[in-house]
């Protein structure tokens, strides 16, 4: 239900993942140096590269002047990284290569043979020494945060309950129903003559239903839909959830009543309501772990910019873009 919002760049996220080269893993132009280590412009057009990636899948369209602003946050997020990374080594935050084996042993596993993960560290152009550079770089990042950052992190009850105050539709739970359903599938361009062997034998299952047989069984053993094994059972669903002619018929019924024939996009049903949950609000005991989450993110999200904020203070960053 509660879930940190979307930022354009989630920097502080990505901190803790391998996602950026190394500094030392290619060569290239320096575009900036941070106390001495370059920036590489390879670098940022690697990472520029992921970030749009990353976006579009979530649905974004990037145009070319979005993609001129996002290099340049791109840009200052590489500083960023690679003063946290200083001060990581500064405080001699070592990362124990079993931790980074660790680490591309998971990454491996995501892969269904060493082949495929040689392909995609090739489609990456990583080597895997270039892999382990990335990933001590990231844990040696996590572990400053975890020991100087995260511990000056509190949530107070006073704030878990403002926000559940300021925020009621967050924690508005919508009308549901707990349903199941028996499913005669039909194609919306069917003919006429499909159209009518299909209500044939979906009235037949009608029939059976109102002489006394068990609606579970007849879903077994007659539905099309995909939750025929489990004798049609939808759970509990909302409005909102399911295609208007099917939410219509089943929000219009009781507990224990069935529907008649109903008749969607995907064929026609026969509907039996099981239970109905009507609108209500979440209580604040049950929601108060989703707040604590979010608010901490959201105050870890502050505390890790105000820390670089001080580090850019001590730093000597030279800029060339």
């Amino acid at each position: 239900m509660l879930s940190t919002p979307v930022k354009t760049i989630a920097f502080f996220f990505c901190v803790f993942t391998a996602a950026a080269h190394a500094q030392t893993a290619v060569t290239g132009m320096p575009i900036a140096s941070v106390n001495g280590t370059p920036i590489l412009e390879k670098n940022l057009e690697l990472k520029l590269d992921q970030v749009v990636q990353q976006l579009t899948h979530r649905g974004y369209t990037i145009t070319p002047e979005q993609r001129e602003i996002l290099k340049g946050q791109v840009f200052e997020r590489l500083i960023d990284e690679e003063l946290l990374f200083q001060k990581s080594l500064e405080l001699g935050l070592k990362v124990a290569p079993s931790e980074i084996a660790e680490q591309i042993d998971a990454f491996r596993q995501r892969f269904r043979d060493d082949e495929s993960f040689h392909r995609a560290m090739e489609d990456m152009n990583l080597s895997e020494q270039e892999m382990m550079e990335i990933i001590e770089r990231s844990l040696g990042v996590r572990k400053l945060v975890e020991r100087e950052i995260t511990p000056t992190v509190t949530v107070r009850d006073a704030e878990i309950e403002r926000f559940y105050e300021e925020n009621p539709s967050i924690f508005r739970e919508p009308e549901r129903v707990k349903a199941s359903h028996i499913l005669i599938r039909v194609a919306e361009d069917a003919d006429e003559a499909t159209r009518k062997a299909a209500m044939r034998r979906i009235t037949a299952i009608q029939e059976k239903i109102e002489s006394g047989e068990d609606f579970a069984e007849l879903a077994r053993k007659f539905s099309e839909g995909p939750t025929r094994a489990m004798g049609g059972d939808l759970g509990f669903f909302t409005r909102r959830e399911m295609v208007g002619p099917f939410s219509d018929a089943a929000f219009s019924l009781e507990p224990g009543q069935t529907s008649g024939v109903v008749t969607s996009p995907f064929g026609y049903h026969l509907i039996k309501v099981f239970e109905k949950k009507p609108e209500s609000t979440v209580p604040l005991e049950s929601a108060k772990a989703g707040i604590v989450e979010h608010l901490k993110t959201r105050k870890l999200n502050e505390a890790i910019a105000a820390y670089v904020t001080a580090l850019r203070g001590e730093a000597e960053i030279d800029r060339e873009l």
